[in-house]
């Protein structure tokens, strides 16, 4: 994420802005709310998620780039998770609201 001083006059919001900027796209947002629920590898995600493999996998690139998302490789496989606090509330909030 790109830091700007907090003197001027959107550094107070650049962060949030960004981290909002990222999450922007439907698939992401399932991702993110997956993730919330438990890591998961991409071949679960992307079952779940009924999308191919490559389009699963450009999306956790994108989150993991922003520093959303981190991974984690376990044998074969990349364990994903969420690595930002902000994103993983947001994440709750958004799945509880699907449920409810």
């Amino acid at each position: 994420m790109v830091d700007k001083p907090r003197n001027s006059p959107d550094g107070d919001y650049l962060q949030e802005a960004e981290l909002l900027r990222v999450l922007g796209h439907p698939v992401r947002l399932k991702l993110l709310v997956l993730l919330a629920e438990q890591p998961a590898n991409v071949k679960s995600l992307w079952t779940r998620l009924e999308l191919n493999q490559s389009a699963v996998s450009q999306h956790l690139a994108k989150l993991k780039s922003r520093g959303v998302v981190k991974g984690v490789r376990s044998g074969s496989a990349v364990v994903y998770s969420i690595n930002h606090a902000l994103a993983a509330r947001l994440a709750k909030w958004i799945g509880s609201r699907r449920r409810g």
